[in-house]
């Protein structure tokens, strides 16, 4: 979150539901792994539970270990102690997918660590890298019944994730987008990853970098799915043969000629050159074949799908096809050292690379 003026927006939020509702009310979260930690959301929560997976698919689950640990904790009145440590590492959620390692086995231990006794659920954010703010780093944190053995849980993982900091790379191969379309199989389906525009992340969803691309070097059988532009809806409408893309943020401009476009839930399908835009009126990620399917859009027509993202959904992933993420601009580029660095505590890595430690706990 952020919120002009307001250093801590979740911890201030929590803080005044806390005041609302009285220290003998508990209080659980759940949180996106990408979420950032600070002491003043510790003090005032009684539980914390976060995602485990990247691409996220235990949000359900998630939820039921928060709601679990609260019911115990009225059932059985019985102290939770939260104990959180920083580390500092800040990456993408590209470079720390559990589906790879070195992440896959950090995150596999957090359930082997749950179950000890003493410990109730443990935790390990990654924070969230694209927000200049102090309080933007990874962190580890252990709900437990016994502090000293919390503490030594808390720091196994911190230390697990400092020592492979090196080893956190993207989970499928990356080019430059002047490079993607000179690496992949042109006879193959591909499916390539637009990550520095990616709305799940941050991104506007707007650039047009790569269908300018496309288009000035006449690569065809391209879907893209899907570019944020309410302007194109207001143009559609004077039904003409040619419409003008303008992206405000990186302020570039093209125009393509329509050979033929259909409206539907608040999206265009917009046909050109033998290749189709999707143009999204709100800010909308392509995740689910349902997406496709709801606008009558065939996957099998194309060789290329574009979309906006980062790692792949996990939809995505188990199609029969090639895939790549292109580092492209935006505002969630994978090019740190393009992003501005001055308020984020240091060290932190990967900004600063030469230092140690010290761990607290």
């Amino acid at each position: 979150m952020y919120v002009k003026g307001i250093i801590d927006p979740e911890g201030f939020f929590i803080k005044k539901i806390r005041s609302k509702v009285s220290k003998d009310c508990k209080i659980s979260l759940s949180y996106d792994l990408h979420g950032q930690m600070t002491d003043l959301i510790i003090k005032n929560i009684d539980y914390f539970a976060a995602y485990k997976t990247a691409p996220h698919i235990d949000v359900k689950q998630t939820y039921s270990r928060a709601m679990k640990m609260l019911i115990n904790g009225i059932l059985k009145n019985k102290k939770n102690y939260i104990i959180w440590q920083k580390i500092p590492v800040l990456v993408s959620g590209e470079m720390s997918s559990t589906i790879v390692e070195p992440c896959k086995k950090i995150y596999k231990n957090l359930n082997i660590f749950n179950k000890m006794k003493g410990v109730s659920d443990c935790n390990l954010l990654i924070g969230y890298v694209w927000a200049d703010t102090k309080r933007a780093t990874a962190s580890a944190i252990v709900n437990c019944t016994d502090v000293s053995i919390g503490k030594r849980i808390c720091k196994k993982i911190a230390l697990s994730y400092w020592n492979n900091k090196f080893k956190l790379v993207y989970d499928m191969q990356s080019y430059k987008l002047n490079r993607i379309f000179h690496v992949i199989n042109k006879k193959r389906f591909t499916i390539l990853a637009d990550s520095g525009d990616n709305p799940t992340a941050g991104g506007v969803g707007s650039r047009i970098d790569v269908l300018e691309h496309v288009f000035k070097n006449k690569i065809q059988n391209t879907l893209f799915a899907g570019i944020f532009n309410e302007e194109i809806f207001r143009e559609l409408k004077n039904k003409t043969n040619k419409i003008v893309i303008k992206d405000s943020i990186s302020k570039k401009q093209m125009s393509i000629v329509i050979d033929k476009f259909y409206l539907k839930n608040d999206n265009a399908i917009v046909s050109s050159n033998n290749n189709t835009i999707i143009f999204t009126k709100y800010r909308k990620p392509f995740h689910y074949l349902s997406d496709f399917k709801e606008l009558n859009v065939n996957l099998k027509k194309y060789k290329i799908l574009v979309v906006k993202s980062g790692y792949l959904s996990p939809e995505l992933k188990k199609l029969k096809a090639d895939n790549f993420m292109i580092l492209t601009d935006g505002f969630v580029t994978q090019d740190f050292k393009r992003i501005k660095n001055l308020f984020r505590e240091k060290p932190i890595y990967p900004f600063q690379k030469n230092f140690r430690y010290n761990i607290g706990i």
